[in-house]
Formats: C-alpha cells, structure tokens, sequence
C-alpha cells in the first residue's frame, strides 16, 4: 500500500505540473499587453451586432450603452427582443431615446416555438442583417463590453483559416458572497477550455463570424430546432475545419448577484446542455473530476496511515492547482481593471475553492443523467437531441408577429 500510494503522488505531482503550465498560458494569454498594432486600421469591413435580450439585468443600461460606444469604424446594433411586454423593451426605448450615432434597430421577434428563445430571436435579428455587412457579432445582454471589444473580436478574421473568434465571461462575485464566489472559480475552470484545440468553442455571449462563413455553414438551419446557438455553431465551424480563435483581450465581466440555489440552478443547466451537445467534453470533464476526487481521497488515506511523504505529493495536486486557479484570476482582474472595470474581486480565494468546484461538478454531472429538461429565462425546454428541443412556456405569453421599429 505505501508504494502504491508513493507512485500515486508522483502522478498528482506530474498532472499538477501539467495543469499549472497551462493555467500559466492561460494567465499570460489573459495578462493586458501592447495594442495590437492592426487595431488603428480603418478598413475593417461592415459589422452587425445581434444583442439577443430578455429581461432587464440589474447592469442592463451600461451594457446597452457601451455596445453603442465601441471603437469601431462601421458597424450596425441589433437588439431582438420576445414582445414588447419584456422589461428590455421599455428599457431600451428609452436609452436609445437620447443615444446614438450608430445605426440602431429595435426588434420584436415574436414567441419561440421549436428553438430555444434567443435562438429565434437571432434567426429573426440575421433576417433584419443589411446586405453590406461583412461580420457578424453576438453579445449577451447580462455582460459589459469595453470599447475595443468588437475591433478585437474582428481583427483575427481576416485570417481565413479562422472560422469565428470568442470572448468569454467573468463571473465578478459579490461582495461577501459566498455562492457568488464559487460560481467565479467554477467558470473559470472552463475558461482554461477556450484555447483548447479540441474543447474549445465560441461562446455565444461574446464572439463573431464572417457571414460568408455563418451562410456557407448553413447555420441558420442547424440553429432552426436547437438550444444551444454557441455550441451549434462551433460544432458546424469545426466540421468544415476552420479554427476558433479565442480572444483573451475580450474577457468580459458579468457583476449579476448569485444566491446559492441560483448557483446549483445555473451549475446544472450548464452541464445538462453539455451532456447533450458536447458529450465528449462531458465524459472528460467527469473523468478529470472523478481523478481529482481520487487523488484527493488517497491524499487521506495516507495521512490516515501515517505516510507522510506520499500524502504531502498527494495533496499537493490540490495546493499546485490552487497556485494555477490563483495566476489565471489575476491575470482575468488585470485585464478587466485595463477596461476600466471597477473589480473588488480578490484572486487568492480562486485557490481554496478548488476541492469545492470538484464536489459541485461532480454533483451537476450525477444531475445531468437524470433529465433532459433545464429552464432558462423562465422558459422550459426538453433537449431530443442537439437539434431537436420542445419547448414548454405557459400560456400567458402570446406570439407576436416580427416587426422592426
């Protein structure tokens, strides 16, 4: 037993070595750096911005007003919303009231029926997309983008090997907030998969595409019958072998509040939409946490028995893996700090969470198995597949025809 336990703490210390020099890539990818000396160029081509909203989230306003701020040359916002009985209508009206320069749009999309709600709003949005426009954006409305957030999107695709760029989100935890703490560190677990060859993908919240590349992939029609827009779209521009290029300088912040019950909610429905779309990187995310468990367990067992040497390696895995979670949050809160972002979030926390964020993943991939069905913006849907979701909304909202305003 000793040499057994002696043989698994050199392991842990080998994948503890690995995990630590990625999180360290991760953190000099993240770390703010020169400008890009492209970014003064001014012949970027034409970009629509789809701002898919429902509901008012409490920075509603500022994400509104920065979109229709950003260091762009030529680009077009379009905000889709279910009806105008959504709280984001009203709220908009009134913010474009006395804004912008940029050209605008205002659009009720009407009630969902076989897709997900902000997939039909994007479907209804691209309808609404000008011929000019060269690009097209996405961006989530509970998110706060600086203004270089487009331009850095853009830039890399003028690579044509690039078939779409993204961002990705930054919990930034309430003050005291314990859950809300904890939903930071269990984020950005998965924001060490966006440089991943494999795994990574473009988040829906924060990325872009030519529209050469959107029509050529037909991602309209694989959108048709689907939840998941992002996970849609990365597997359609992985299939026809383009690259997804993640976008360090456009990690974005999302301040919302977090009880604990929203962050099991929001846990679950995350891992759900997973098993479903992305099952591969399901089994491996069970797999990395079912051997963190392990050698956590053996970690007790040899203080248990007395084996000093093998439970210091043992446990180390989870020490040097704290150093990594730690260096990746202090790159993430320099970058946001470079925006302009006021950040109170401290990063020494990101290293204590991890035994926490093992036990919650594995709790949310035990509760996958069980259901097909998450709710999301107070809407429920049942996944068949990847491309076949039913949806179950109550009766009181009525199907509104599209118009524009």
């Amino acid at each position: 037993m000793p040499s057994v336990l002696l043989l698994c703490g050199v392991a842990a210390c080998v994948l503890a070595a690995c995990n630590l020099r990625r999180s360290r890539a991760l953190a000099r990818l993240l770390s703010p750096g020169a400008p890009d000396p492209g970014a003064a160029v001014n012949d970027l081509p034409p970009v629509s911005v789809l701002a898919p909203c429902r509901g008012v989230d409490g920075h509603f306003e500022r994400y509104a007003r920065t979109l229709l701020a950003q260091d762009y040359p030529r680009y077009t916002v379009l905000f889709v919303v279910e009806s105008a009985a959504d709280p984001a209508w009203r709220e908009l009206h009134r913010i474009l009231a006395d804004t912008s320069e940029v050209p605008v749009s205002l659009i009720i999309a009407g009630t969902a029926e076989g897709c997900s709600q902000k997939i039909h709003n994007l479907l209804v949005g691209v309808a609404h997309v000008v011929p000019e426009t060269g690009m097209l954006a996405f961006v989530d409305s509970d998110v706060e983008v600086h203004p270089h957030w487009l331009r850095a999107l853009v830039l890399p695709l003028r690579d044509a090997a690039v078939g779409a760029t993204s961002g990705y989100r930054w919990y930034v935890p309430g003050s005291g907030s314990m859950a809300g703490s904890l939903r930071s560190a269990w984020n950005a677990a998965t924001l060490g998969l966006m440089t991943h060859p494999q795994y990574g993908f473009a988040w829906g919240g924060s990325s872009a595409i030519r529209r050469e590349v959107f029509e050529k992939l037909e991602i309209p029609v694989a959108w048709t019958r689907g939840l998941s827009d992002d996970l849609l779209l990365t597997r359609a521009v992985r299939a026809a072998g383009l690259r997804i290029t993640f976008v360090g300088d456009d990690l974005v912040p999302t301040f919302e509040p977090c009880t604990w019950r929203q962050l099991i909610e929001w846990t679950n429905r995350q891992v759900t939409i997973g098993r479903i779309y992305v099952p591969l990187s399901w089994a491996a995310s069970l797999l990395v946490h079912l051997t963190s468990l392990t050698l956590g367990a053996l970690g007790l067992t040899a203080i248990a028995s007395g084996e000093w040497f093998a439970s210091a390696l043992l446990l180390s895995y989870w020490m040097i893996n704290g150093i990594g979670s730690m260096a990746v949050c202090q790159a993430a809160l320099r970058r946001l700090s470079a925006h302009g972002f006021a950040i109170s979030q401290r990063a020494w926390p990101q290293a204590l969470w991890g035994p926490a964020v093992t036990a919650l993943a594995l709790a949310n991939l035990v509760a996958s198995l069980t259901t097909r069905t998450i709710t999301w913006r107070g809407i429920s849907y049942t996944m068949r597949s990847p491309q076949h979701v039913v949806v179950h909304r109550d009766a009181l909202a009525p199907a509104s025809s599209p118009r524009i305003s």
